[in-house]
């Protein structure tokens, strides 16, 4: 019951420790490799367009309500009250 307890490893055992621990990462490598060649062939995504058209999205009264009242800085105008966030320089 005491052998899953914490034990002075000895040489024997770290030499089973690093076997067993090579063979794994060799069968991770393995299957990490099969993996990339699947990504490779079908990972793209093929569309029409490269962009996007917006469209007029309806946004939920009590959702927007929640987060407003989270947003550190917020701003009221006549159209509503809105996000205010500063903008940062690119990089």
């Amino acid at each position: 019951m005491t052998d899953y307890l914490w034990h002075k490893v000895s040489e024997e055992e770290k030499e089973k420790i690093k076997k067993e621990t090579k063979s794994i990462m060799e069968k991770f490598a393995d299957v990490l490799a099969k993996a990339d060649k699947e990504i490779k062939e079908t990972g793209a995504v093929k569309r029409d367009k490269d962009t996007r058209e917006e469209t007029k999205a309806e946004c939920n009264a009590e959702f927007r309500k929640i987060f407003l009242k989270n947003a550190p800085k917020t701003e009221k105008s006549k159209d509503g009250e809105w996000l205010k966030a500063e903008r940062g320089a690119w990089k």
